[in-house]
């Protein structure tokens, strides 16, 4: 009777496996009206529809407009000024002293105020020739900045997508588990106790797709407004492999390449100018009390300008410690999807020659699925951190890359 029920049950098993749904690969919506972009598509869209780039161009033209308003008024002192010397040339010529007396007072009036006044102003479009500057850096690397969140936001999709198909196939292969188990409870095989089990497995995981569904929303939505789309615009992406090449070496940071970095960094050059305009206004100050306030301040820069060479110093050697964490992740994640390759060829035989059921099989597919995908996952880290320890010696601003990779 045993016997029997063992048949029974491996047959209704292998009828189930039979017409049983194949686990959601992959594939590119064919509903017609969405589109599919490429990478460099995304890229693409986001350069040419940044909001990032008007802000800036916005901030550019506020100080252009400012600094010619600025010299405007300063070069309307200087010509009153001269309007009047010459009214008192003429006022003298002519011999009378009252015009020259009243041109004379309006003419030291007006001179007075411009030499009080310029040290200022010209303090002041020197700042604003310095954020000028600052500006133009930040469009020069604006390109790479969009570039590096283009292809950050299109990964992530891609791994989110990834991880949704396998979550989709172990969900379909619950699934057919639990038919598995019900027909055995028939049998007398299993209790209430297996069924329960796998219906929590089943909610548990149904909740995790929800869950990662809202992620992949999220991230549509902010490359939606990135390329100028609606929030909800309706889209897909095609396949990225990035390109990796694994250093057999990384060395230890250089005091070459620290140099490099600190010469580099913006926040050490901003810093560098606020200590060279307190140090001008020092030499040309005479009130004391006001050298004293000035001095303070100093020090505090100076403070500031220790701090951020250390900080650069650790978050270069963070980098380097990333990029080699990486590398050996991405070597870990070669082996072990060869180790999975392998035990997926040697099921598929197994499978061929009927030593094995197909649920087993797909249970080596899903296996291997996990170690593709990780070993993805893994190119993708190592390519990033490549990339964000040369950049960072190099002092690129990279605003909108930095703030979405804390996000992620």
């Amino acid at each position: 009777m045993k016997k029997l029920k063992k048949s029974l049950c491996a047959l209704l098993v292998g009828s189930l496996m039979l017409f049983s749904l194949p686990a959601l690969a992959a594939e590119e919506e064919t509903t017609t009206g969405i589109p599919s972009f490429s990478l460099d598509e995304v890229k693409t869209l986001v350069k040419k529809n940044s909001a990032n780039r008007d802000a800036y161009e916005l901030q550019e033209s506020i100080y252009k407009l400012t600094k010619k308003s600025t010299l405007e008024d300063l070069a309307e002192l200087d010509t009153n000024s001269e309007y009047w010397l010459q009214k008192m040339r003429d006022a003298e010529a002519a011999g009378d002293q009252n015009a020259y007396n009243l041109a004379y007072n309006y003419y030291e009036t007006l001179n007075e105020t411009y030499m009080q006044n310029a040290p200022t102003v010209e303090s002041a479009l020197e700042q604003i020739n310095d954020s000028l500057d600052d500006l133009d850096r930040q469009l020069g690397d604006l390109n790479t900045d969009l570039d590096l969140t283009s292809t950050l936001l299109y990964t992530k999709l891609l791994e989110l997508g990834d991880s949704r198909d396998l979550m989709e196939q172990n969900l379909n292969l619950l699934l057919t588990n639990r038919q598995v188990v019900q027909l055995q409870q028939k049998l007398g095989m299993a209790i209430d106790l297996d069924l329960a089990d796998i219906n929590q497995q089943i909610t548990n995981l149904t909740q995790s797709i929800t869950t990662l569904d809202a992620g992949i929303d999220n991230i549509k939505r902010t490359l939606n407004n990135l390329m100028g789309f609606d929030l909800d615009y309706k889209f897909n992406i095609k396949p990225w492999d990035a390109e990796v090449v694994l250093e057999d070496f990384i060395p230890l940071v250089t005091a070459e390449m620290t140099d490099t970095a600190l010469n580099n960094d913006l926040t050490l050059e901003q810093l560098e100018r606020k200590m060279g305009y307190i140090r001008s206004d020092i030499k040309k100050s005479s009130d004391t009390s006001e050298i004293a306030s000035l001095k303070n301040d100093l020090k505090s820069l100076e403070l500031q300008y220790d701090n951020q060479e250390t900080t650069v110093k650790n978050t270069l050697n963070s980098y380097r410690t990333a990029l080699v964490d990486a590398k050996n992740a991405y070597i870990n994640a070669q082996s072990a999807y060869d180790i999975a390759k392998t035990n997926l060829d040697f099921a598929q035989a197994k499978y061929d020659l009927g030593m094995i059921s197909a649920l087993t099989l797909d249970g080596e597919k899903i296996n291997f699925s996990q170690a593709e995908s990780t070993l993805t996952n893994a190119k993708y880290d190592y390519y990033f951190a490549k990339i964000d320890y040369e950049l960072y010696q190099k002092g690129k601003i990279l605003s909108v890359y930095d703030s979405l990779k804390v996000m992620q």
